[in-house]
């Protein structure tokens, strides 16, 4: 059974969290810090991301006729985009401090991941990212443009998804990413797709070909997320330990990723 929050106490709260310390700075995420379910000293950490799909866009099957969506693709395209990020992200570390620093008593804090994904929501309406989706017949080229982004492959019935991610008010201009496809019965769908989102929290790629806002820190570590693994790392929940500590303007790192990493000697 995964973490419960006690969601009757919440000790903590923002809405569209800011992360200066990261790629990507503002409104990054909502945060919500709760005590876990019938487990004292230990707390969970909610991080709501909602996307908005600002346009479902038909492409073009390899006979030339139009790959148009269907309620059912929209439909699969929105449930994997959730479950994938979650249960890649979720639950991978906890992130801890000394008893001096208790929050409410809480020492010990899980992380789970609630992904939401809506449509055509209004410019005043609350998101993180917008999301462009063109759909294309399973196989076929997505074109040169497609060349200049970052790919996905996700498992989804006999076709692909290719989505546009980034635009809105929200979004930092240098995180922007742009390509997302998705097809299916391709395992490695889903570490891309849980790689584009550690771009959407502020992390920079890994992988030393990478064109531009690389972290070479790190570009040996072929198992992470950031590179083109399925690891998620201490590193990579560093953001979230340097938000609690600056909810009380604490000096120095007194929450830790495993009690041992934070933002100052991750390298991220």
């Amino acid at each position: 059974m995964g973490l419960v929050p006690d969601r009757s106490r919440k000790i903590l709260s923002a809405r569209n969290a800011n992360f200066p310390w990261a790629l990507r700075r503002f409104a990054v995420c909502d945060l919500d810090l709760y005590p876990e379910l019938g487990q004292p000293g230990r707390g969970v950490l909610v991080v709501t991301h909602i996307a908005n799909i600002t346009a479902w866009r038909d492409g073009k099957n390899a006979d030339g006729s139009t790959a148009a969506w269907s309620g059912d693709d929209k439909t699969v395209f929105k449930d994997m985009w959730c479950r994938i990020v979650s249960d890649m992200w979720s639950e991978q570390h906890r992130i801890t401090t000394g008893t001096a620093n208790a929050m409410s008593g809480i020492v010990d804090i899980g992380v789970i991941f609630d992904l939401k994904i809506s449509e055509a929501m209004a410019a005043a309406d609350h998101s993180h990212v917008n999301l462009e989706v063109t759909k294309v017949e399973f196989g076929q080229p997505k074109g040169a443009a497609s060349n200049t982004g970052n790919v996905v492959n996700i498992g989804v019935k006999g076709c692909s998804l290719r989505g546009i991610v980034g635009g809105g008010p929200v979004w930092n201009d240098s995180a922007r990413l742009r390509y997302i496809d998705i097809f299916p019965g391709n395992d490695l769908g889903g570490t891309a797709v849980a790689h584009e989102f550690g771009h959407m929290l502020g992390y920079r790629d890994e992988y030393p070909s990478a064109p531009w806002q690389r972290n070479d820190a790190w570009t040996g570590d072929t198992e992470s997320i950031m590179y083109a693994g399925r690891i998620v790392r201490e590193r990579h929940y560093t953001l979230f330990a340097a938000w609690l500590d600056a909810q009380y303007r604490r000096r120095g790192p007194l929450w830790k990723v495993n009690g041992r990493t934070d933002i100052t000697n991750a390298g991220i």
